[in-house]
């Protein structure tokens, strides 16, 4: 039963949550730069907008993330989940 508690407590599986992880900390940081370097090299429509609207969605992501990863800590070692971090 305990095991079950737990598992309501993961918001991401973990094989979501490292890839929601890469894309969060790589993949789109970059992508929102390229655009708005593109936009001003290229006159691509609208750079203020998009980059902001990506921003926003790639920012819910990271924070997505995080809450997972608080989670998982606070579940697996303690309710800090500060012994034994990465």
């Amino acid at each position: 039963m305990n095991e079950q508690k737990d598992n309501h407590k993961l918001i991401l599986p973990d094989r979501a949550y490292e890839a929601l992880k890469f894309l969060a900390l790589w993949v789109f940081p970059e992508a929102v730069l390229l655009y708005s370097l593109g936009a001003a090299t290229f006159g691509w429509p609208q750079p203020e907008f998009v980059t902001a609207c990506f921003g926003a969605v790639f920012a819910v992501s990271g924070g997505l993330a995080g809450v997972s990863t608080h989670n998982y800590h606070t579940t697996h070692q303690g309710s800090t989940g500060k012994e034994g971090t990465d």
